[in-house]
């Protein structure tokens, strides 16, 4: 209560019609005289925030909550900073081989960025099943890619392109060499497109031809609903991803 008396005072005094306290928005009543609570905005703040809990199984060594961890800091999976691998039969020759890890990041890439579109991702038309954490979709993707493909900027396209979907899931890398780790790849962001996109991306490969591994079965993440693809998602989550500097 003394909290949200000192708020309801400062808010008078620099003549604010609302003001937060806590996770609690107040407007100013009808009246002019009072502060009311403002439900609906503290509702379109919850769905906007991101959830910066982890999936089961991924952690981080330091032991901190991922929004107060230091961008560079890696995200474990089973106890290990490797994730997968390129291998040498998906680098088909144009990209190396090397480990596939997660860092952190920022709001423009990494594991914090991949977080924020969580919900865009689950409700995507790829089988998602029982909404999977970011995490695990991540974990799909470098387990399952069936192409691997370099585009501009340093940056490497990755797709699962199984057979009947409407869209697929994709993720963008950028190789990283650090003198205390060597080199590896580490995640921009993830997405799930739909068939133009993927198109597209391919597109961006330098050559202008597009290999890729033999397309598994469909097989679903997990059984469940699937919801319309999501359009534009080339502009928002591929080329216009961050690389280079703002990579941690």
């Amino acid at each position: 209560m003394r909290e949200y008396v000192e708020a309801a005072r400062e808010a008078r005094q620099q003549g604010r019609a609302s003001f937060w306290c806590g996770e609690r928005h107040y407007v100013v009543a009808s009246d002019g005289k009072r502060f009311i609570r403002d439900k609906a905005a503290e509702r379109e703040k919850e769905g906007n925030s991101p959830d910066y809990s982890m999936g089961a199984g991924f952690t981080l060594a330091s032991g901190k909550p991922l929004a107060d961890a230091a961008p560079d800091e890696f995200v474990l999976k089973n106890g290990s900073p490797v994730w997968g691998r390129v291998t040498e039969e998906l680098a088909l020759g144009r990209s190396s081989p090397g480990e596939l890890r997660v860092q952190v990041g920022n709001a423009e890439t990494g594991l914090i960025h991949a977080k924020k579109h969580e919900r865009e991702i689950q409700g995507s038309d790829v089988q998602m099943g029982e909404r999977p954490s970011v995490e695990n979709f991540i974990d799909y993707i470098f387990q399952n890619a069936t192409s691997f493909l370099p585009i501009s900027g340093g940056k490497h396209f990755m797709v699962v392109e199984r057979d009947g979907d409407r869209a697929s899931p994709c993720a963008v890398v950028a190789w990283k060499d650090r003198p205390t780790v060597g080199g590896h790849y580490t995640l921009i962001s993830v997405y799930a497109a739909n068939k133009r996109t993927v198109r597209k991306q391919k597109s961006l490969s330098s050559g202008g031809t597009v290999s890729q591994s033999p397309a598994p079965a469909r097989v679903p993440l997990a059984s469940g609903t699937s919801a319309r693809p999501e359009g534009g998602v080339s502009v928002r989550y591929g080329e216009s991803d961050s690389v280079g500097q703002n990579i941690p």
